[in-house]
């Protein structure tokens, strides 16, 4: 290998084989989407990743979730027995679980230590003492702003053992009723099923809503070889390019307040983020389907950037506890204003210590495959 190549490969990595990498291009770019709403809101950076108004990547990032729990459960169950397939789903969603208990604890000592941020998280005081601070946590009742996705998977993917049984078995029809009937559920009865900031304080997601779009991009990733192939169909690639773009030009005049009262509060709904409206649901997936064919051109015209893309992307979950951590400690000791060029640059330099992070492990990886075929 020449000591160019050597350079390349040690910068941008080739990814581990068999995977959709235009699937871990798009949610690296939800992960920058994140990063600048999380770190920079309101900044120039901000305003360029969340042009589409109605959609942000923390709904790509549920949906890409959705799409490759639902191809990996197939080929699992495929490979190996039908009980496989929900062991393996449990397996993550203890450790998304552990993850959140991290959050939650590290919130607590933010605003114990912290007194002008217990406004922003809850204190031991706020809940009613440790103890009831830690069953809270223990039953997904503390979810500290920004953080609450960590819930909300821990909440899907225990659902997801179900539905990987009845994809299997192809009852379609009960799956569908189930995901629309939980959907229509939790607009009825918002309170019951949205994650509480802590006990007695509404929250910010709604995961009976969210679940749609989760559910619905497992479908599309159990049958992903039927569906793969029409991505790429121009026809189809132009006729969701032009709705994304129609329903940008109507969202850019619904936040410019040129749309009557009667026309907004309809829009509200329709494509609601907390409470996931169903215009929402589709939106994200014709974003997605726009996105694809865009991403999978770019992988052959600028290589560099779609692979340092893919690299934050194929690690999703490190980055959000990452991002988590970064939000909950660099204001408690730095504040600064999230619509200012630090903002933005703290934002780039987020990204820039997620690529090393992704950089690490997947060399620790390949050095210890390396080594377990050097022994066998």
């Amino acid at each position: 290998m020449s000591a160019s190549a050597l350079a390349r490969q040690l910068l941008y990595g080739d990814g581990p084989h068999g995977r959709e990498a235009a699937i871990d291009v798009i949610r690296g770019l939800c992960i920058v989407s994140m990063v600048f709403a999380h770190i920079a809101l309101g900044g120039i950076g901000y305003k360029v990743t969340h042009a589409a108004v109605w959609f942000d990547g923390a709904m790509g990032f549920v949906l890409l979730s959705g799409l490759v729990v639902g191809m990996v459960q197939r080929k699992t169950i495929e490979r190996g027995r039908l009980s496989d397939g929900p062991i393996k789903v449990i397996r993550r969603a203890r450790l998304v679980y552990v993850a959140h208990l991290f959050i939650c604890a590290l919130a607590f000592g933010v605003a114990n230590a912290f007194p002008r941020r217990d406004g922003t998280y809850a204190s031991f005081e706020d809940v009613g003492g440790w103890w009831q601070a830690l069953v809270a946590a223990l039953l997904l009742q503390i979810n500290p702003p920004r953080a609450a996705i960590l819930s909300l998977y821990v909440v899907l993917l225990l659902l997801t053992a179900g539905a990987a049984i009845l994809a299997f078995k192809r009852w379609w029809w009960l799956f569908v009723v189930a995901l629309i009937g939980l959907f229509a559920v939790g607009h009825l009865f918002p309170e019951a099923f949205t994650l509480p900031r802590m006990p007695g304080v509404f929250g910010e997601i709604n995961w009976a809503t969210w679940q749609a779009t989760y559910f619905l991009a497992f479908i599309v990733g159990w049958n992903w070889d039927r569906v793969r192939p029409r991505l790429d169909s121009r026809p189809w690639h132009a006729f969701s390019l032009s709705l994304v773009a129609a329903v940008i030009v109507w969202a850019r005049l619904d936040r410019s307040e040129m749309l009557p009262p009667a026309v907004s509060e309809v829009n509200a709904w329709i494509f609601g983020s907390g409470q996931m409206g169903p215009g929402t649901v589709i939106f994200a997936f014709l974003v997605m389907a726009a996105l694809f064919p865009i991403i999978r051109w770019a992988e052959g015209k600028i290589p560099p950037a779609t692979s340092v893309l893919a690299r934050i992307g194929r690690r999703s979950l490190d980055c959000y506890v990452m991002l988590s951590v970064l939000v909950l400690l660099v204001p408690s000791f730095l504040p600064y204003r999230t619509y200012s060029l630090g903002a933005d640059l703290g934002a780039v330099a987020t990204l820039l210590l997620m690529w090393v992070w992704n950089r690490w492990r997947d060399y620790r990886s390949a050095t210890s495959k390396a080594r377990e075929r050097s022994l066998t």
